[in-house]
């Protein structure tokens, strides 16, 4: 998949559209989506503002303190964000929209900084009409750093979502 088609797919925009690239898809089974982290993220901006960010943080003594850490809530979402993709691209939205409902055992193994590329693998375990069950796990370099056991997601008309008044105003 190319980024525009990626654009095409989820309905998030940066900074928090957390896919970059899809090397491989094949529809109603499996995905593997990757994302570069790097320095300039948001979830960095006060700390890159008092370091010198020409030093990897995983050789220097100072980055010890995992600041540099990529928040593991940023990891998870995503890993959604691939599920996402995979669903979408596998079961026929319609007028719906995709609902994320959960995820079950998630397990993290380790750190990843700025510099890394995260790689999703996903697959689909289970459909049931517009429900399914998901798996999946992110590597780095071979290394698995995050793995979880499911992820139920669905697909709901747009009219179960009632339209927002954007005129109301706080009194």
């Amino acid at each position: 998949m190319t980024y525009r088609q990626i654009l095409d797919t989820l309905p998030h925009r940066p900074p928090i559209l957390l896919v970059d690239r899809v090397p491989h898809l094949t529809v109603g089974e499996s995905i593997v989506a990757e994302k570069a982290v790097n320095a300039s993220e948001p979830c960095y901006v006060d700390i890159t503002d008092s370091v010198d960010l020409s030093r990897d943080p995983r050789g220097a003594d100072e980055f010890e303190d995992e600041r540099f850490a990529y928040p593991a809530a940023l990891m998870i979402e995503s890993l959604g964000q691939a599920a996402a993709i995979l669903w979408r691209m596998s079961v026929p939205a319609g007028d719906g929209t995709l609902v994320f409902g959960g995820i079950r055992n998630c397990i993290f193994h380790g750190s990843v900084y700025p510099g890394d590329v995260l790689s999703h693998r996903v697959r689909i375990d289970a459909l049931k009409g517009d429900f399914g069950i998901l798996s999946g796990h992110t590597e780095v370099a071979g290394r698995i750093v995050a793995e979880v056991e499911s992820m139920l997601v669905a697909v709901r008309p747009l009219s179960d979502h009632p339209p927002t008044d954007d005129t109301t105003s706080a009194a």
